[in-house]
C-alpha cells in the first residue's frame, strides 16, 4: 500500500513539480493542473515535518514499552491514512485529479495527526491519557 501511494506521487508529480519549479507559482492562486499538484504536494510535505516532529517530541517522553505501544499505533495510523486516501480519490482513478485528491486527503489527515500527537506532548498536568512529563 504504502509503496503504491508513493509511487503515484512520485510519478505523478516528480514531472509537475520540476516544471513548477521552474517558474514561481503562487499556490494561493494555482493556474493549472501541475501548479495545483505541486501546491499540494509542498502542502503535504510542510504537514509531513510538522508530524515528523511532533513524532520526535513525542518519542522522548516515551519509555520502552509505551514507545513500543505508540509506534504500533504510529505504523496502523499511516496504514489507515493512505488507505483512507485511496478510498476518497478512488471515484476519480485514472483522472488528472486523482493523485491530487489523494495527496490532499493525506495532508488534511497528517495535519490532524500532528495535532494529537502535539496534544499528547502538551497536554496539562494531571491529564490521565498523557505521559508524564520530562
Amino acid at each position: 500500500m504504502k509503496l503504491r501511494i508513493a509511487a503515484v506521487l512520485l510519478l505523478t508529480f516528480k514531472v509537475g513539480i520540476a516544471a513548477a519549479q521552474a517558474q514561481d507559482v503562487d499556490c494561493n492562486n494555482p493556474q493549472n493542473t501541475v501548479e495545483m499538484r505541486f501546491c499540494a504536494s509542498q502542502d503535504f510535505e510542510a504537514a509531513d515535518k510538522h508530524l515528523n516532529k511532533a513524532y520526535c517530541a513525542l518519542t522522548k517522553r516515551l519509555d520502552a514499552e509505551p514507545l513500543e505501544i505508540f509506534k504500533q499505533s504510529q505504523r496502523a495510523w499511516i496504514g489507515f491514512r493512505d488507505s483512507e486516501c485511496e478510498f476518497q480519490a478512488y471515484w476519480t482513478k485514472g483522472g488528472s485529479i486523482s493523485p491530487q485528491l489523494e495527496v490532499q486527503c493525506m495532508t488534511v489527515l497528517t495535519k490532524a495527526r500532528v495535532k494529537q500527537l502535539e496534544a499528547y506532548v502538551n497536554c496539562e498536568e494531571g491529564d490521565m491519557i498523557c505521559p508524564p512529563a520530562d
